[in-house]
């Protein structure tokens, strides 16, 4: 599949899934600067920040050591990096697993790393 037709469905995912997160947090937006390179959207949950990556299906092992890697000295240890897995033609995504911030050697959930290509 060409680039352009790659990236406008992931900026559609994007746009659907801050519409779910926007019906559960607040203060939701997609990012500029230096998350933007890692994350696609950034929200306030009742626990704390939130961290959100978009993928359709799986994540490379690079994207992965990138969110875990990931390092801002404003956030909080409390925030959480959750990563939304979307399949094409879904309404919903199919899984959402979370991670903690500033834990690179934290324990992969399996069924995330079922989906790590």
């Amino acid at each position: 599949m060409v680039e352009p037709a790659v990236s406008k469905r992931i900026r559609g995912r994007i746009e659907e899934t801050a519409d779910i997160l926007d019906d559960e947090s607040f203060n939701v937006a997609t990012t500029r600067g230096k998350f933007s390179r890692v994350f696609d959207i950034t929200c306030k949950d009742k626990g704390g920040d939130k961290l959100i990556k978009v993928c359709e299906d799986t994540i490379s092992q690079k994207e992965l050591d990138d969110i875990l890697n990931f390092n801002d000295v404003q956030l909080s240890t409390g925030t959480i990096l959750q990563i939304f897995f979307w399949k094409k033609n879904a309404q919903r995504p199919f899984a959402r697993p979370k991670l903690f911030y500033n834990q690179p050697d934290q324990r992969i959930p399996d069924d995330l790393q079922n989906l790590v290509k």
